[in-house]
């Protein structure tokens, strides 16, 4: 796992609903990014690689928690389907349709139907948008 690609990296703006001179204050709450991954599939460093840029992207400012799954225990303690597997605000960016926990790699069904080792990047960032917003 390349360490590098771990920055720190995400801003929650919410509406304080409080007023100076007629401006809006904002209370920033950071975004709770999880990586979960599986050393044996390959696709870790990629995927890590491409959440970087997405927080970037989205001008989000925050630590990403990187987690490495060793066991078959963790893998259930953690509800880990698989790798690389993202969390946001402890949402899986992409829901898996079943509650199978392993060491295993993980397959994404991406927009156009195709089926991915990797989240491509609109889903990445349509997840930190819609915890940003929430």
């Amino acid at each position: 796992m390349n360490r590098a690609l771990a920055n720190n990296v995400s801003i929650h703006l919410k509406n304080s609903k409080a007023s100076e001179k007629g401006s809006m204050l904002w209370k920033c709450e950071p975004l709770k990014i999880r990586f979960l991954y599986f050393e044996d599939c390959m696709s870790h460093d990629e995927a890590l690689r491409r959440l970087n840029e997405c927080i970037r992207a989205e001008g989000i400012d925050s630590e990403i928690e990187i987690v490495k799954v060793e066991t078959a225990g963790e893998a259930e303690r953690l509800h880990f389907t698989g790798s690389p597997t993202i969390l946001v605000n402890g949402r899986d960016i992409d829901p898996p349709l079943d509650s199978h926990y392993a060491l295993t790699c993980r397959a994404y069904r991406l927009e156009d139907g195709r089926i991915s080792p990797l989240p491509s990047e609109a889903m990445i960032r349509k997840a930190l948008r819609k915890a940003k917003e929430a």
